[in-house]
């Protein structure tokens, strides 16, 4: 059905049920019926595609995350979602799996789908993305990595200031042989909470043995973590985990 069909069945011209389906002018309630109807008999959905080209405007948000198996991934993706959501917009997600050449090619496509904006959720950023994302000047969100500037803000989480907590309990309750377990320690934030790990232990507890386990962001790379942990020298009595895929089973 076309829109045009929709104007003949209603005895309007398809201005007029252009401003009712797009709700940008006041129309009489008689009328806006009879087009309500009209769509509705017809079956008539509108090409989102040719209004956002006719409009200039893009009711879709870019997402791309490292991981969605990955629950500290999917928790912000479902929270920038609901809240799209809330506000008629849609959201267009792209996974990357840590892979900096897939980072690429995923904003390529949102650039080229016209996004409104992009929420970039990943670890694996690198100088060359981040100036492909200032040239695009979409409205950019990176969280954690990055740098802010021009259309680019970043939302930053103070890593060292937690991993500090966390020793300080730890200490506090008399561990003394720790783990962490993370995985991909060569990216920035777990590197950050790697190094922030070691010195919160060096301050507080010198002398404590830490020992430092990565395997890859999955319920499998978690299981093999903690096997090679427990099957070489002594176990643990407390293990710090940011394999956030792995965790849940790492735990039982």
């Amino acid at each position: 059905m076309t829109l045009e069909q929709v104007a003949k069945l209603s005895g309007v011209s398809t201005a007029t049920v252009s401003r009712v389906l797009n709700g940008v002018a006041v129309v009489r309630n008689s009328t806006k019926a009879r087009v309500i109807r009209a769509v509705t008999e017809l079956k008539y959905h509108p090409n989102l595609h040719a209004r956002s080209l006719a409009s200039g405007r893009s009711r879709t948000i870019g997402v791309v995350v490292s991981n969605l198996d990955n629950p500290f991934f999917l928790d912000i993706y479902r929270a920038v979602e609901n809240d799209c959501h809330s506000h008629d917009y849609e959201v267009l997600v792209a996974n990357t799996a840590y892979s900096p050449e897939q980072l690429i090619a995923s904003v390529r496509l949102m650039i080229g789908r016209r996004v409104a904006g992009l929420a970039a959720i990943v670890s694996e950023m690198e100088d060359a993305i981040v100036s492909k994302l200032m040239e695009s000047r979409l409205p950019i969100v990176l969280n954690d990595v990055g740098t802010a500037g021009g259309n680019i803000t970043r939302i930053r989480a103070n890593y060292r200031k937690g991993i500090e907590r966390i020793v300080e309990y730890l200490v506090a309750l008399g561990h003394r042989q720790m783990a962490f377990i993370g995985h991909h320690t060569v990216l920035g934030p777990l590197d950050e909470r790697r190094r922030a790990l070691l010195d919160a232990v060096q301050a507080m507890c010198p002398g404590a043995d830490i020992r430092i386990v990565a395997n890859a962001d999955s319920l499998d790379g978690g299981r093999q973590a903690i096997r090679g942990l427990l099957s070489t020298g002594p176990a643990p009595t407390a293990i710090i985990c940011v394999n956030y895929a792995g965790c849940s089973d790492i735990l039982t």
